[in-house]
């Protein structure tokens, strides 16, 4: 679970803040876009953009983003 202080742990830069994020949604976002890509090779760099996306607005968030629903929009 994504908790407020996680959130500030990502916000001031902390890469292992980062990392749980991943942990917690990666799978989940790289079997979704092999089922649409049908390509591990497209799969993993859709994750990867995705990913990077997400933890360049978390860096310069001055709000809370919602991760689970940011994760959906960026993916698709």
């Amino acid at each position: 679970m994504i908790t407020n202080s996680l959130l500030k742990r990502i916000n001031s830069g902390d890469r292992e803040a980062f990392k749980a994020v991943y942990d917690e949604y990666g799978r989940g976002m790289y079997l979704t876009a092999l089922k649409t890509l049908n390509s591990e090779s497209a799969a993993r760099s859709v994750v990867k953009q995705a990913l990077l996306n997400l933890h360049r607005e978390l860096l310069n968030a001055a709000d809370d983003i919602d991760i689970p629903v940011r994760i959906r929009e960026l993916m698709d």
